[in-house]
């Protein structure tokens, strides 16, 4: 699974990194996990994108972490981002009608 940035998070195999810093081209992502004391395994990657893509320095196979992945989350994550983007793009249309129409199909595992 390659990585990918939603509402400034970073995702990568089942892990979420938020942005820590940024310096000399790179970006330092600490794991979702570490405010709570779970981890401590950071992220980095280039500042710029390499073919489009996000090229990741250091990430999850590298550096590990002291939890394991969790896919759901970051699937959530996704799909939050996405239907608050759909909501913004379409303002008329009821909360309840766009979760209905919009997350048919989505694993319950990745609604709870």
């Amino acid at each position: 699974m390659p990585a990918e940035t939603v509402d400034n998070k970073l995702l990568i195999d089942g892990y979420t990194y938020y942005k820590a810093r940024a310096e000399k081209g790179k970006i330092y992502w600490a794991c979702r996990r570490g405010k709570e004391k779970e981890s401590s395994a950071p992220a980095i990657t280039l500042e710029r994108l390499v073919d489009g893509n996000i090229e990741v320095i250091k990430g999850p196979s590298e550096l590990k972490h002291s939890h394991p992945p969790n896919r759901e989350k970051t699937a959530a994550e996704k799909i939050m981002a996405w239907l608050k983007r759909k909501a913004q793009e379409h303002p008329e249309q009821p909360p309840a009608q766009l979760l209905h129409t919009e997350v048919q199909g989505v694993p319950s595992g990745v609604l709870s």
